[in-house]
């Protein structure tokens, strides 16, 4: 086999292009582009063609190493379709997990509640809210208190039944992809990547943490700690889900690259 063997040099050329592509494929590719030339060659020479010839008839036959690393990238290349169902899918399980962060963080809601007041999780409203409709409408509902302090019972009652009205919501919404994927029989189609996904969740929830504890210190220092609650019962909670989430995706990250 010489240094000039045609074939020889467009597999140095693939060898070279390839590395773009997943491992395994790369080597897939060289290995049956080299069993397909090398038999297209040899056939060229039964026919009666010299070797070279045979060789440069087979890799004219073949296409350009560029043409060829093109369709194989757009072969492995994610459709639209398929990245959109990946999308939605990881959308609504990370919106489900966050519903139910939502709900845990409305649980610490209910016992700083509980402990501190309606004030610990509410903050003093302003003068502009205390029309004679909006008193006559919290009054109502707490009649024994003034209009001041009946709309900060509400307000707090409301940020802790809503907050766990949506961890219900995430849960039911787990529940449901559970189901439609058990019917169906086969096993749930992927959203994204682990690694992106992770990525994601960490993301989220580190900059849910820093803005709720930013919330909430910043209640501490402006308003006495009126309605701070409000804020740093969710901080927790994002901190632990942003752990979970960041442990995960800093194991992965270690882990060795397989081959694709």
């Amino acid at each position: 086999m010489s240094a000039h063997d045609p074939i020889e040099s467009y597999l140095d050329e693939l060898l070279s292009a390839a590395r773009s592509l997943p491992v395994r494929e790369a080597r897939y590719l060289l290995a049956e582009t080299e069993a397909h030339l090398r038999d297209a060659a040899d056939a060229g020479v039964r026919r009666g063609l010299a070797e070279h010839e045979a060789e440069l008839a087979a890799l004219t036959d073949f296409g350009t190493v560029a043409d060829l690393v093109g369709r194989e990238r757009a072969r492995l290349r994610t459709p639209l379709r398929t990245l959109a169902g990946q999308l939605l899918r990881t959308a609504y399980l990370l919106g489900a997990i966050g519903a139910i962060a939502v709900g845990l963080s409305g649980v610490i809601a209910g016992l700083v509640y509980w402990i501190g007041g309606a004030a610990a999780i509410a903050p003093v409203p302003h003068a502009a809210d205390l029309t004679p409709a909006n008193c006559a409408r919290w009054i109502g509902l707490a009649p024994h208190s003034g209009c001041r302090a009946a709309a900060i019972s509400d307000w707090a009652s409301e940020t802790v039944v809503y907050r766990i009205a949506a961890g219900v919501l995430g849960v039911i919404a787990l529940v449901l992809y559970a189901i439609a994927t058990r019917r169906r029989g086969t096993k749930p189609k992927p959203g994204l990547e682990p690694m992106v996904t992770e990525s994601i969740a960490t993301t989220l929830f580190v900059v849910a943490a820093i803005g709720t504890l930013g919330l909430g210190l910043g209640a501490l220092i402006s308003s006495s700690g009126s309605g701070a609650g409000q804020w740093l019962s969710a901080t927790p909670v994002a901190l632990a889900a942003a752990t979970i989430f960041g442990s995960r995706l800093a194991r992965r990250l270690r882990e060795p690259t397989p081959a694709r």
